[in-house]
């Protein structure tokens, strides 16, 4: 038999498998760790795969920050949309290079995914952004205040072993020394307002606090 026939043969033999699940993730971001967050919560026996020596996806190089309106913590602020005012705004910015049922779908599941994840995991605290306006308030249903969100940092510590395989942050930054988005929307003014320099105050002494504590701080943008 030849070295042609012996590929054809193999081709056409019924693939064998040594492992099954009931759902299989592709991908270690936000996205696939929140599909196997709700795999694993419908009790499905749930494998979440990873071709990248390390995990975390693009989400881990990110800031973290999340554009869900109408999500609990928004709600929470007082800060509740009209579907109509984020439907507005979704048709403004992206035209018709989404699909309608697409931008449908997020407006209404996009508060159901930010609950899910607050009650799932004890790491999953959100935190509003202030002073972070949408990227386009001046188009209809824009806001000034803004709309985004993002998780508060954790002890990267509490993963383990697994804190080496975490891909790491796009920016490095002096150890102990944690910045969030909140925050840095303040640190660019602490040359020219009060609140900005305690901001400042406050991040230092969170450094000093993380450095004596051997803590390893991140923003939670990884479940």
């Amino acid at each position: 038999m030849s070295a042609t026939d012996s590929i054809q043969t193999d081709q056409s033999a019924e693939p064998t498998w040594d492992h099954e699940v009931d759902l299989l993730v592709v991908g270690s971001g936000a996205g696939g760790f929140t599909a196997a967050l709700a795999g694993a919560a419908e009790r499905l026996d749930t494998l979440l795969i990873e071709k990248a020596g390390v995990y975390g996806g693009a989400t881990a190089l990110s800031g973290g920050g999340v554009w869900v309106p109408n999500n609990p913590l928004l709600i929470r602020e007082g800060l509740a949309d009209s579907r109509e005012d984020v439907r507005r705004y979704l048709d403004a910015v992206l035209g018709d290079r989404v699909p309608s049922a697409n931008l449908d779908a997020f407006i209404d599941e996009g508060p159901k995914t930010l609950a899910f994840l607050e009650t799932s995991s004890r790491h999953m605290r959100f935190q509003w952004c202030t002073g972070y306006s949408d990227y386009h308030p001046e188009q209809p249903g824009g806001r000034p205040a803004g709309r985004t969100i993002e998780p508060l940092p954790v002890d990267l510590k509490e993963l383990g072993a697994d804190q080496d395989l975490l891909r790491p942050a796009a920016l490095a930054t002096p150890p102990g020394l944690f910045i969030t988005s909140k925050d840095f929307v303040q640190l660019n003014m602490v040359m020219r307002t009060w609140k900005a320099r305690r901001t400042a105050l406050k991040t230092g002494f969170n450094a000093v606090k993380a450095i004596l504590l051997r803590r390893h701080m991140e923003p939670s943008a990884v479940p």
